[in-house]
């Protein structure tokens, strides 16, 4: 009995050493990565496009650069809007007119497009063998 009871406290040692050294691998295992896209995320860039920037300076640059976008846009609204126009979002219902299926009918550089069969179509039809 005592041979077993010692057995089963060293089993069970080993069984709990071997989880902990799961846990831990499986906590390095998902940190590591982080750690190193963080790090590398400061690093210059290879590439000849982004001129030795790293990707934070990238992202700042763009920041900088639209920062004061939805100041510009909620301007325009209020211009259009005093100009006369009703839409609450002109330019947002104007840039939805670019999809083909909005109306029924559409020409593109493809052709006339049929938004309710979903296909292009001819501009005159054709006579009926009939008639």
């Amino acid at each position: 009995m005592f041979l077993m009871k010692k057995f089963l406290n060293k089993l069970s040692a080993l069984i709990g050493g071997l989880v902990k050294a799961t846990l831990i691998l499986l906590v390095l295992l998902l940190v590591l990565p982080l750690v190193y896209f963080a790090w590398r995320a400061g690093q210059p860039m290879s590439m000849s496009e982004y001129g030795g920037r790293s990707y934070y300076e990238l992202l700042s640059e763009r920041e900088a650069k639209y920062s004061n976008l939805a100041e510009k846009y909620q301007a325009i609204n209020e211009k259009a809007f005093t100009l006369g126009g009703y839409l609450s979002a002109p330019f947002m219902t104007l840039s939805f007119m670019a999809l083909l299926v909005i109306p029924e009918l559409k020409l593109s550089d493809k052709g006339l497009f049929d938004g309710i069969k979903f296909a292009f179509t001819d501009l005159f039809e054709s006579p009926s063998p009939g008639n």
